[in-house]
């Protein structure tokens, strides 16, 4: 994974076909809390668009169940979330919510209710994305978090009756 990771860093695309033609799986988690090196390329468009069109998946877990997705709306530019998304990014998959939350990036926490991310899910401690939001002071993301969960919470009332 070290040759992986210095070709990402260096920006070395043959590096990392090189890497690729003799077997590097292109999903292999860096680390237990660090999903595939995709994540490391976050700021550079053309080298995200690369790994996506070599294999990359959005939705490749790490043993702590993080994913490209869910790193990027806490860390990644805007169109960088939403290329993912674009490219299979799955927003009922793990947590992306509740990470967009975590660093208040409200243009992801829209845009990943919009796509169908479900205000009503629990983290492995047990909360919502709203109180995810309050809890790392994001007020803002908070509120709007807050409403989309009433709204959610009224339409399962609403269909269960």
């Amino acid at each position: 994974m070290e040759y992986a990771r210095r070709a990402v860093e260096k920006k070395s695309y043959a590096l990392m076909e090189m890497l690729l033609t003799h077997g590097w799986d292109i999903n292999t988690q860096l680390g237990p809390d660090e999903p595939a090196a995709i994540t490391m390329a976050f700021d550079d468009r053309r080298m995200i668009e690369w790994f996506l069109s070599h294999g990359a998946d959005p939705n490749a877990e790490c043993e702590f169940g993080l994913t490209p997705l869910s790193v990027a709306v806490e860390v990644a530019p805007f169109d960088i979330v939403q290329l993912l998304v674009d490219h299979g990014g799955s927003v009922k998959r793990g947590t992306p919510l509740h990470d967009a939350a975590a660093s208040g990036n409200d243009p992801a926490v829209r845009y990943l209710l919009d796509q169908g991310a479900n205000p009503l899910i629990r983290d492995t401690r047990g909360s919502l994305p709203s109180e995810v939001a309050r809890n790392t002071q994001h007020e803002t993301t908070a509120q709007l978090l807050e409403s989309a969960t009433s709204a959610a919470t009224s339409a399962v009332t609403t269909n269960s009756t």
